[in-house]
């Protein structure tokens, strides 16, 4: 077994564990258009919605520049149970319990996935 396999399979079993410790959470973005010059058409792009399961990881917050404080929620997503993950960057917002917030960064690691987002 190659060392990616083995690493694989310890996030798989990690996810497994968490069971009913992870939550589901809605990716919307906008749709965009572009003109397709070679194709002479208009073409849909961006992904409009993405259902995930993941596990809050950490509520904090940080002292902005300015002085104020900004409060932030980390979720983390086994990589390999995401459908559009090559779409991430087209997601503006997340749902989680009922309640929409702003992505303000993601990090793909290869095996998962931690998406940052502004509880304000």
């Amino acid at each position: 077994m190659s060392l990616r396999s083995f690493v694989e399979s310890q996030v798989d079993f990690a996810f497994e564990q968490i069971g009913d410790l992870k939550t589901m959470v809605v990716f919307s973005g906008k749709e965009s258009t572009e003109y397709n010059h070679a194709s002479g058409e208009v073409e849909i792009s961006g992904a409009a919605e993405m259902v995930a399961l993941g596990v809050v990881e950490s509520n904090y917050s940080t002292i902005s520049g300015e002085g104020h404080t900004v409060y932030h929620m980390d979720i983390l997503f086994n990589k390999k149970e995401m459908s559009s993950v090559s779409k991430l960057h087209t997601f503006d917002h997340v749902t989680v319990n009922n309640t929409t917030h702003p992505i303000i960064n993601f990090v793909d690691d290869g095996y998962t996935v931690t998406v940052t987002v502004s509880l304000r």
